[in-house]
């Protein structure tokens, strides 16, 4: 589904800027795609913010992705570019620089 892939991604979203700031955390790259490597970097987060590390993305960890994005606001998120972009608005494989 389409709202759920987008949620997919926003969390893997928030797990890469993480893994920028905090070298503990595995680096997982957005995709839309709930797969393993998603599912460790939900695992190891929900350990570091002191949560059942069920690598689920409930309601507690949701909260906690979004505080720790917040105060991790040092460095913006990094895949987020002008809505006129193709794709929905990210950077993606094969796309060009218009400079």
């Amino acid at each position: 589904m389409k709202n759920e892939s987008y949620a997919i991604r926003e969390a893997q979203e928030i797990l890469y800027l993480l893994s920028r700031t905090d070298p503990s955390l595995p680096v997982v790259y957005p995709d839309g795609i709930y797969g393993k490597e998603t599912k460790v970097a939900v695992r190891a987060f929900q350990r570091h913010a002191g949560l059942d590390p069920s690598g689920a993305v409930d309601l507690k960890t949701w909260n906690a992705l979004f505080r720790a994005a917040k105060e991790a606001q040092t460095v913006p998120l990094p895949l987020k570019v002008y809505p006129a972009c193709t794709g929905g608005g990210f950077v993606g494989i094969g796309e060009k620089s218009d400079f």
